[in-house]
């Protein structure tokens, strides 16, 4: 599929007119969150050719829950076509509220170990990964069907693990905590597959609220590619859903909430077998939007992970959690419980005249045990995110610069060996990763293996800068990442000397529409210094990938 899709890319590129023909296919912008469909949104928010969407929590099917007609446009929501308006938009009409979904293909080959970039569910082990998804959507009236399903399968073929004191399966684990973090080096010792519901959901809105089932990525905060509490790298989690579907008018700001109760489920390589391998992840997140300051919104999350309850009665209580106190002081038994919290606040101004966004997004572990406590130290087990996009229009083509940064993880005491001996059992000869430190009964903030916040890792630490460009032919990105895989500081080492696994990543991609067929190329040129924290030890990995799409018209052109 690789040498059909550069066939196809290379015709593209000659052809005279690159505008698609009449004839092609006009679909709808399905708009998963961590896909290229969901940064091309963003990008028509930024210049005012969207509504605002909320920050507070991004799911997919929100953009289109209301056709232009039934939402109207909004003060300050500019006119024009985008550059995709031939070949995607944003909304169903009103004549058509059902259709196919485009049917999309991917294969993609690693040469040296495991890598990807993106939402999941899909899993990209070395060698070939090959990927199907496609399906259906309806509405009628206030209720809402999407269906979504994704199929992968990964060639999983064999290399150097790091060392992780375990025999037989346990080897595959992560050595970062591999009695507490569910994110396996690899995925077995064979081809590993598996077939998920993907972004499907069913939704019910009436009155300004929402309420429904979904396995739908989600994306809680402002965070692009480094979203503090709830992303989109594992893909979705089965969860049901409670909120606001448009803004509620609090007549000083307007209000949007949102709350989520689902079922994580732990890989077959961490060791969990029956009801213990699920968990329960629930929690809310609520944003507001001043009156006389558009663009800005500010808002706050709070999530819990927890064992699945096991006795009747449990699960209400389990379900309450997320609303009870910031602080120990006060709570029962919070030392003893097993439950995994974060919670974070965030603002994110976007500036419509000028095409640009700033946002900035705090993280820290739950519960301090006292107000003072909080007072002296509120980074202790925290971190924070920094992110700012621009977009530039000219004709009908535009093209976005972006740049985002996450720090988190170890505070200044625990760099310094603070907690190296103290809190042996908990943190190991090193500090642990912020995702990482959890009960054995949780696995980390996973779902099947994978992260479910920041592409940078467990460690929560990297940085991102990349250039996208849209057009009526299609869009082409580069971007350069860094991220820390993990590492070790000078205290918890006999040699006085500090090491960090490094990740940099170069990465360029670019896709063409041809009539109803959407032909993309990507690479991934990635660098692994200091790997498995041996120093001098590099390691380079090339990703290529290779996607083919079928677009199915729900437009009137």
């Amino acid at each position: 599929m690789l040498v059909v899709a550069a066939v196809f890319l290379w015709s593209a590129s000659r052809a005279q007119g690159q505008m698609p023909k009449r004839d092609a296919a006009v679909s709808w912008l399905y708009v998963v969150p961590g896909t290229v469909a969901d940064r091309y949104a963003r990008t028509l928010e930024n210049l005012g050719l969207l509504p605002e969407r909320s920050a507070a929590a991004r799911d997919g099917s929100e953009v289109w829950m209301f056709s232009a007609e039934e939402r109207g446009t909004p003060e300050g929501v500019s006119s024009g076509a985008p550059p995709w308006h031939d070949v995607y938009r944003t909304t169903p009409s009103n004549e058509k509220r059902w259709g196919l979904l485009p049917v999309r293909t991917q294969s993609s080959f690693n040469t040296a170990f495991p890598f990807h970039r993106g939402s999941g569910p899909v899993w990209h082990g070395k060698g070939f990964t090959q990927s199907l998804e496609g399906g259906w959507f309806g509405k009628w009236g206030p209720l809402a069907l999407v269906l979504n399903p994704v199929w992968f399968r990964a060639e999983n073929l064999d290399f150097v693990l790091a060392p992780t004191g375990m025999d037989g399966e346990g080897r595959f684990r992560s050595p970062l905590e591999s009695d507490a973090i569910d994110i396996p080096q690899r995925f077995g010792d064979e081809a590993y597959q598996v077939l998920s519901p993907g972004a499907s959901s069913l939704r019910l809105n009436m009155v300004g609220l929402t309420v429904g089932v979904s396995s739908s990525p989600q994306v809680w905060g402002p965070g692009e590619l480094h979203p503090l509490v709830m992303g989109a790298v594992a893909g979705g989690i089965p969860h049901v859903f409670v909120g606001t579907s448009t803004p509620f008018n609090a007549w000083i700001a307007d209000l949007d909430f949102r709350y989520m109760a689902g079922r994580t489920e732990r890989s077959r390589w961490f060791g969990l077998t029956g009801d213990d391998r699920f968990a329960l992840l629930n929690g809310f997140v609520a944003s507001i939007r001043p009156r006389g300051l558009p663009g800005l919104q500010l808002g706050v999350t709070r999530l819990f992970h927890q064992p699945w309850p096991s006795a009747d009665g449990m699960m209400r209580e389990l379900l309450k959690k997320p609303f009870e106190g910031i602080l120990k002081t006060g709570l029962q038994g919070v030392d003893e419980r097993l439950d995994d919290q974060f919670a974070s606040v965030f603002a994110r101004w976007m500036v419509t005249s000028a095409g640009a966004e700033v946002w900035l997004e705090f993280v820290r572990g739950d519960h301090s045990v006292d107000g003072r406590w909080l007072l002296l130290e509120p980074e202790d087990f925290g971190g924070y995110a920094v992110g700012f996009r621009k977009t530039w229009r000219s004709d009908s083509a535009f093209t976005v610069f972006h740049a985002e940064g996450i720090v988190s993880g170890t505070t200044h005491r625990e760099r310094g060996g603070a907690r190296l001996t103290s809190e042996w059992g908990m943190w190991g000869h090193y500090p642990g990763a912020i995702y990482g430190n959890s009960s054995y009964r949780i696995g980390g903030w996973t779902h099947r293996g994978q992260l479910l916040t920041t592409s940078a890792g467990p460690f929560g630490n990297g940085q991102s800068l990349g250039v996208d460009h849209y057009s009526p032919n299609g869009y082409w990105s580069l971007s350069v990442d860094r991220s820390i895989v993990r590492e070790q500081p000078a205290a918890a080492r006999t040699s006085g000397e500090g090491v960090s696994d490094v990740l940099y990543v170069v990465s360029g991609s670019s896709t063409r529409f041809l009539d109803r067929w959407d032909i993309g190329l990507g690479i991934d040129w990635v660098m692994n210094l200091n790997r498995h924290l041996s120093r001098g030890s590099d390691a380079m990995n090339i990703r290529l990938q290779a996607t083919v799409s079928r677009r199915f018209s729900v437009f009137d052109r």
